[in-house]
């Protein structure tokens, strides 16, 4: 009996898609999981996302199929078209109208907002396809690709243990300042260890030794070779610690605005280490804000003389000593 082929719409360029529920690429990892529920119920799976996220997801587990162009078949010969946190209004009239279609409305992006968020997309797809969640074991798996791993391998000398640290943030409300304090309480407590800065864009350091600076200079496959490869990630939840909570990496996550449990795939992995500073009247505040990117801080606005949100004021001695910590 052939399998029910199901179409899930993570992106359409048509529209902005910068006011979309989870629209980062890390938060593309929390869907993984949905997506291979659905495949070990029987589904055929087929996924429309944006060009970046499938170099991320490609190969991952559950997809059958994946797209970062529209497709050409015709949405009505699935059997469900399932928006994966795309705002209904923001999604053609042809799509919406289809009887196989599962929509994203306000109410699932409030409850998405304010839960797990794993959890929250695995029975919302468990709905749309009408199946049980037996299987309660969280698959979020992604794949490497062999060149990525020999290059990634190339840049570290295996007698060092090496830290991985995301250093830019997308929001002033991920944006921790005392990274280079970290940094260099880092490399005086052990000689043994080494630091790797990513981010987006290129970005000179006052670092000289014991530092490589790869912002700027990894491309989706080989960030995602470099994380697979580094004894430890830290730093404030986003697309870095993602990427390793998926490869099972050791993974020390800073939360800020949001909660550990609407982010952490597994709360069982002992791999993954929270730390929360707790010291905001208002944290968390995610479930508040309609986008974090551009969001003003609460704290701040009423605080004018505050430098930082306070819900970043983590001790940078508590960092470096976690970090060791996770390390031996």
């Amino acid at each position: 009996m052939p399998k029910k082929k199901t179409l899930f719409i993570d992106y359409w360029l048509d529209i902005s898609y910068h006011n979309a529920c989870g629209a980062g690429l890390g938060s593309s990892l929390f869907k993984l999981a949905a997506i291979a529920d659905a495949a070990n119920a029987g589904f055929e799976t087929h996924l429309l996302t944006s060009p970046l996220k499938k170099d991320l997801l490609e190969d991952a587990c559950g997809i059958d199929f994946i797209y970062a162009k529209k497709i050409s078949k015709d949405l009505a010969g699935f059997h469900k078209v399932i928006n994966l946190g795309i705002p209904d209004a923001e999604l053609p009239e042809e799509v919406k109208v289809l009887e196989n279609y599962c929509g994203f409305n306000t109410s699932h992006k409030a409850e998405y907002k304010s839960s797990p968020h794993t959890e929250f997309w695995r029975t919302f797809v468990s709905q749309c396809l009408n199946y049980s969640l037996i299987n309660k074991e969280v698959e979020v798996n992604i794949c490497l690709e062999s060149m990525d791993i020999i290059k990634a391998i190339k840049l570290m000398d295996r007698q060092y243990k090496w830290v991985a640290i995301p250093y830019q943030s997308i929001s002033k409300l991920k944006d921790y300042p005392q990274w280079d304090d970290v940094i260099e309480n880092l490399l005086r407590s052990d000689s043994k260890v080494r630091v790797i800065l990513l981010g987006d864009k290129e970005q000179k350091t006052s670092f000289d030794d014991g530092v490589l600076n790869l912002m700027g200079k990894t491309d989706i496959q080989l960030l995602k070779a470099v994380i697979s490869q580094v004894d430890l990630v830290a730093g404030v939840d986003g697309l870095a610690t993602n990427i390793a909570m998926a490869l099972k990496k050791r993974t020390l996550i800073l939360f800020s605005m949001i909660a550990p449990e609407n982010v952490v795939f597994d709360s069982s992995n002992k791999k993954i280490k929270a730390l929360v500073s707790g010291n905001c009247p208002y944290q968390f505040c995610y479930s508040k804000l309609e986008n974090y990117r551009d969001s003003e801080c609460r704290y701040l606005h009423e605080n004018p003389q505050s430098e930082i949100p306070k819900c970043l004021e983590f001790k940078k001695d508590d960092i470096v000593a976690e970090i060791l910590s996770n390390l031996s």
